[in-house]
């Protein structure tokens, strides 16, 4: 059985027990009451506080292990003294979340508990940019566990790392499954976030759902809102040092003038399907086939401006060589020889640039482009290709290039 009552104490006076040394030199009230056995405590009153208000802590409960329980934790921290922590671990090679020192002052409250078996945990923290309320259980026999997260009002323009293109998020998430190694661990989870403000426009009624397993993962969303209607379905895997991805979107309904995501196209609406079946350890071995289909370009009325009905891209490697294949309704290209996929834009448009200097096609930093020029020289390659129309340059691409009749080219690199 002990107590301590209005007892004070600096941190100066622990600096020796300290791991680095500390600039807060505030003076701490303690006041607890404690009572029990050897396996048995119960803490009747625990409280520390800061004689700034910057620091303190409040809590009751009981332990006798594998049980415990604890009631009313309330703990307060301001910025400062976040910060302070947060350059002394750096000093010593820990380094905490950034995001830490931009939440301002740090309000948490809960209560959790354990039987030995189950253990559950409600708590509310609240900053300066948000609060955020989190129920959780765990079963540490069966590994099972289940939690929620729900963000009423989070203010994502005030952290940093967000830009000044985030404004307010409210989200509801669950999470459930079972803890263990890669082979046992498995999640599922569930967002619906009903605001998301990005760049000036406030996006409604989206919802996603994933699952991870045996180091698969699968993704599905949806979003309902006004001048967004779209869904996602992804299907993703890493073996080794490979990565394979099955993606499946349609979008019903895009409007980018309104969404504050480009002007190039004015008020037009957009609508297709995009589907890839993909694999590669990195994107210059990729192989699979990727497809645009029915990707549709309105007017407000509904009056038709342009539509592609498809086009496809499909990459194979045999060997050193690789094969890419594109088809569309404008015409179709193949690329053969030994190159990389990420360097192939930079030679083409710089052979094009030089063999034909009238065509308006975008220019090259040249400072911004050092390895691709450097990967160009090595490329080799055959292309042959035929332009049918134009109008997809035109209406998309917005290069005003028209032609009397098809195109055939030929480049040999």
């Amino acid at each position: 059985k002990g107590s301590f009552h209005a007892s004070s104490l600096n941190l100066s006076d622990l600096q020796a027990f300290l791991p680095f040394p500390s600039s807060i030199d505030d003076s701490f009230r303690i006041d607890a009451n404690i009572t029990g056995t050897d396996t048995h405590i119960n803490i009747h009153e625990l409280a520390i506080n800061s004689d700034t208000h910057r620091l303190s802590l409040t809590t009751k409960g009981v332990v006798n292990l594998p049980c415990w329980q604890l009631d009313n934790l309330n703990f307060e921290c301001s910025e400062d003294v976040i910060n302070d922590l947060s350059t002394r671990f750096s000093s010593q090679g820990i380094a905490l979340p950034p995001v830490l020192g931009q939440l301002g002052m740090i309000r948490l409250s809960a209560n959790g508990r354990s039987d030995g078996t189950i253990q559950t945990l409600n708590a509310i923290m609240s900053t300066d940019i948000g609060e955020l309320i989190i129920e959780g259980q765990h079963n540490k026999k069966s590994k099972m566990f289940s939690s929620s997260a729900n963000l009423p009002n989070l203010k994502l323009n005030e952290l940093q790392f967000a830009g000044n293109e985030f404004g307010r998020l409210t989200a509801n998430i669950k999470l459930n499954g079972k803890w263990g190694d890669k082979n046992a661990l498995l999640i599922n989870a569930d967002a619906d976030i009903p605001q998301l403000e990005w760049r000036g426009y406030n996006y409604r009624q989206c919802q996603f759902n994933g699952k991870y397993q045996h180091g698969e993962m699968n993704i599905n969303g949806r979003i309902n809102d006004p001048l967004l209607t779209a869904s996602l379905s992804a299907d993703y895997k890493k073996e080794k040092a490979e990565h394979s991805l099955l993606l499946r979107t349609e979008v019903n309904e895009l409007h980018p003038q309104a969404l504050n995501l480009s002007d190039r196209w004015e008020d037009a609406v957009f609508s297709g399907q995009l589907n890839a079946d993909l694999r590669g350890s990195n994107i210059d071995n990729i192989i699979g086939q990727c497809e645009l289909r029915q990707l549709s370009m309105t007017r407000p009325d509904g009056s038709d401006i342009y539509t592609l009905k498809q086009l496809s891209l499909q990459s194979e490697q045999e060997g050193e060589d690789r094969h890419l294949q594109i088809k569309s309704d404008f015409g179709s290209v193949e690329i053969f020889g030994q190159y990389t996929l990420s360097s192939i834009p930079h030679s083409i448009i710089s052979q094009l640039s030089h063999r034909m200097p009238t065509i308006p096609i975008a220019t090259i930093n040249a400072s911004d482009n050092k390895q691709h020029s450097s990967q160009s020289v090595r490329n080799r390659f055959t292309l042959w290709g035929n332009i049918e129309d134009t109008q997809f340059m035109r209406h998309l691409l917005g290069v005003d290039l028209r032609i009397s009749e098809p195109m055939n080219i030929t480049l040999r690199m």
